[in-house]
């Protein structure tokens, strides 16, 4: 039973993907969304996670559709330099159903109440008078970790490559994912 957990919480991706883990994944990533609009919490990049008091509902959907697009689009690319002969929907549906750990932060966000950015800027201590909002912290830097590994598990068994270059690859398009999807995001918001 341990090691059947283990690999559904580790590695869904060798009983699921395609268009199944995109769908799943889809559901939990629009749960995300909505319970982190209401609950404050943005995803406005694939691994950022941050508060927002007024958020509405279309910000939070719209940044979860492009940092999906993004991940999947630029994990793709880097898949085709490393293997031949994987099919995209693989990588959409693993890619998106990685991201579902992201909906413990979600639902975390109700028991944070960050303090004001001035705040912590006039007194970084502050941060350590919320209760919940260090519950929040402590819970955010695994559930990030739980997902990356995610990503890198879902990359290798899509493309069947899992070495040195794949993960190279792999890397360079996370960042590069990471970079875009902060700037689309900041575009659109800023501007």
């Amino acid at each position: 039973m341990k090691n059947n957990l283990s690999e559904w919480l580790f590695q869904p991706f060798k009983r699921i993907a395609g268009i199944e883990a995109f769908v799943i994944g889809l559901i939990i990533a629009a749960f995300t969304a909505v319970i982190g609009s209401f609950s404050g919490v943005v995803f406005d990049g694939i691994i950022d996670v941050h508060f927002e008091k007024e958020l509405t509902m279309s910000k939070s959907l719209i940044c979860m559709v492009i940092d999906i697009v993004s991940l999947v689009l630029f994990m793709y690319l880097a898949g085709l330099i490393v293997a031949k002969g994987f099919r995209f929907v693989d990588m959409l549906g693993t890619m998106t159903l990685s991201r579902a750990p992201f909906i413990l932060i979600s639902i975390a966000g109700f028991i944070a109440s960050p303090p004001a950015v001035q705040e912590i800027f006039r007194n970084p201590f502050v941060i350590f008078e919320s209760k919940g909002f260090i519950v929040m912290m402590l819970l955010t830097i695994p559930v990030i970790f739980w997902v990356i590994i995610l990503m890198y598990r879902a990359f290798t068994i899509t493309t069947g490559v899992n070495n040195t270059k794949s993960l190279v690859a792999f890397s360079f398009a996370f960042f590069v994912a990471e970079l875009i999807s902060k700037l689309i995001i900041l575009y659109i918001y800023i501007v």
